[in-house]
């Protein structure tokens, strides 16, 4: 129920953003913001009923956001929903793929990938599937070798790891 609460949100925020530029900087601002109520101290001041709503509000107005953010971020803390952050969060970022036409890709490798790495694997992955990819690194050492990118349900795995285990399973038949 609160993902969709989330995600009606973040289509009114987005419905709400004009232009590219703003829609990047509100991405990287929720982003931050969610990332932020991740801390005990600050989840805490915004969940314990102690703390009135303009002290929660007063906090945020501080913060040097975009307008039409800081409105859905009052709408938020008005109607006690200001836990659903870290939802909205990702909901913007899905809507925002969607309207931009892009898709996101976690990228996973034995090894950080560098700047240049990573934008031949977004490159590939785009040629694949005919979109452009943005591309979330994360390193698991026991893949051992190789990359395993993951585009909403589709898997393209080429890791050791993978290759290890199907050479067991083959043996093993």
């Amino acid at each position: 129920m609160s993902a969709l609460i989330a995600k009606r949100y973040a289509k009114a925020l987005l419905s709400a953003v004009q232009g590219a530029e703003e829609q990047g900087q509100i991405e990287s601002q929720l982003k931050f913001l969610a990332d932020a109520c991740k801390i005990p101290a600050v989840q805490q001041f915004f969940e314990n009923p102690r703390f009135q709503k303009d002290e929660r509000f007063r906090l945020i107005k501080n913060l040097d956001l975009q307008p039409a953010l800081l409105h859905c971020l009052k709408l938020l803390i008005d109607r006690n929903r200001i836990s659903l952050l870290s939802e909205l969060d990702a909901s913007f970022r899905s809507e925002l793929d969607r309207h931009l036409g892009r898709v996101r890709a976690r990228v996973t490798s034995a090894k950080p990938l560098d700047a240049e790495q990573s934008a031949q694997i977004a490159q590939a992955l785009s040629d694949r599937i005919g979109l452009p990819v943005l591309t979330e690194n994360t390193v698991d050492p026991a893949v051992l070798a190789g990359i395993r990118a993951k585009i909403g349900g589709l898997v393209f795995d080429n890791t050791l790891q993978t290759q290890f285990s199907q050479l067991r399973k083959d043996l093993c038949s």
